[in-house]
C-alpha cells in the first residue's frame, strides 16, 4: 500500500477516537491558589444516575457519552466543574439550550455561554460544560471565566451546527430556539402522545422555536428531518394512531393532522417528504391547514 494513503488511512481510524478522548481539565494552580480537591470522578452511561439521579435521561436520551467531574479550593473558596460530553455538537447544543435559560453571555470567554455569579454553562463541539459557583460570590468569577477558558483551549473546534437553517428566520423569537432527540427533551415544548410518538430513537434530531405571529400569538414551529421519506411516513402515521387521548382530531388525511387541545389552541402536522412540520398554540384554526407554513 502506497504510504501516503495508509497514513490517511489511519489518520480516519484515529478520527472517533479522538473525537471520545477525556478532556484534561485544568491542573492545580491554572490560578494561583487554586488546587484540586480530590482526584476527578467519571461517569458513563451505565452509572449517571449515580451522579444525577432524576435527569440523567435527558442527557442519556441527547446522546451522552462521559461526564467528567472536578472540584477546585482556594482557602474556603470552591469551584466545580462537569464536562458532559456528548456524542456530536447538535447534542451538545441541546443539552446547552436546554439548560442555559435566558443567555447572559459573559464576553470574556471565547465560546456561546451563560453566566451569574453562581455559574457558568458553556458549549463548544460535543462538549456542553457547567462551572458551579458555589458561594455565588461575584468575586470568584474572573477565576470562573478563566477555567472556562483554559478548558475551551484543551477542546478542538468542531463543524458549525446547521440544523436551525430548517427553522424560518422571519417572525422567529431570538433566544426560543430548542433541538430534542426523543420524549424526554420533546415535553418540554408539547406532549403528543406516550412514548417516543415521533419515533426519534434518540438518533434523529428535531429542531423548534417559538414564532410570533399577527393574528395568532405565540406558537411553537417544530421540524423534524428524517433520514428518508419512508422514516418520516411512519413517524406521520404513529402520530395518528396514537395521538393523546386530551388532543381531539379534528381532520386529516395521508399528508397532514389537524386538532384542538383542552386549551383550545390548534395545532397542524404536514408531512412533506422526509420531513415533519408541526405547529402548536395556535390561537385560531388554521383556514386550509394543507397549505399552512
Amino acid at each position: 500500500m502506497n504510504k501516503k494513503i495508509h497514513f490517511f488511512c489511519l489518520l480516519l481510524c484515529l478520527c472517533p477516537l479522538l473525537m471520545t478522548q477525556t478532556l484534561e481539565l485544568p491542573d492545580d494552580d491554572f490560578i494561583t491558589g487554586w488546587k484540586k480537591q480530590e482526584k476527578a470522578q467519571r461517569f458513563v452511561r451505565s452509572n449517571l444516575f449515580d451522579y444525577i439521579d432524576g435527569g440523567a435521561d435527558l442527557f442519556l436520551e441527547m446522546g451522552f457519552e462521559e461526564l467528567t467531574v472536578q472540584r477546585y479550593q482556594k482557602e474556603d473558596a470552591k469551584l466545580g466543574v462537569e464536562d458532559y460530553r456528548m456524542d456530536s455538537p447538535e447534542a451538545a447544543l441541546g443539552i446547552y439550550l436546554m439548560k442555559c435559560g435566558i443567555e447572559t453571555p459573559h464576553p470574556g470567554i471565547d465560546a456561546r455561554n451563560s453566566t451569574d455569579r453562581f455559574q457558568i454553562v458553556f458549549v463548544k463541539n460535543n462538549h456542553f460544560i457547567m462551572l458551579n459557583n458555589f458561594q455565588g460570590e461575584e468575586a470568584l468569577i474572573p477565576a470562573l471565566v478563566e477555567a472556562a477558558n483554559r478548558i475551551l483551549q484543551a477542546i478542538p473546534e468542531g463543524e458549525a451546527v446547521t440544523l436551525f437553517s430548517y427553522l424560518p428566520d422571519e417572525n422567529r423569537i431570538e433566544g426560543t430556539e430548542r433541538i430534542f432527540r426523543g420524549p424526554y427533551s420533546l415535553q418540554s415544548l408539547y406532549t403528543f402522545g406516550e412514548g417516543d410518538i415521533l419515533q426519534l430513537g434518540d438518533r434523529i434530531f428535531g429542531i423548534a422555536a417559538r414564532y410570533r405571529e399577527a393574528g395568532n400569538g405565540d406558537f411553537i414551529h417544530i421540524l423534524i428531518p428524517y433520514p428518508d421519506d419512508d422514516s418520516a411516513q411512519q413517524a406521520f402515521m404513529n402520530l395518528i394512531s396514537n395521538l393523546d387521548p386530551y388532543l381531539t382530531m379534528l381532520q386529516k388525511d395521508g399528508k397532514s393532522l389537524l386538532f384542538e387541545d383542552y386549551k383550545d389552541e390548534f395545532g397542524f402536522v404536514r408531512l412533506d417528504r422526509n420531513v415533519l412540520e408541526i405547529k402548536v398554540n395556535l390561537e385560531k384554526k388554521p383556514g386550509d391547514h394543507s397549505r399552512q407554513g
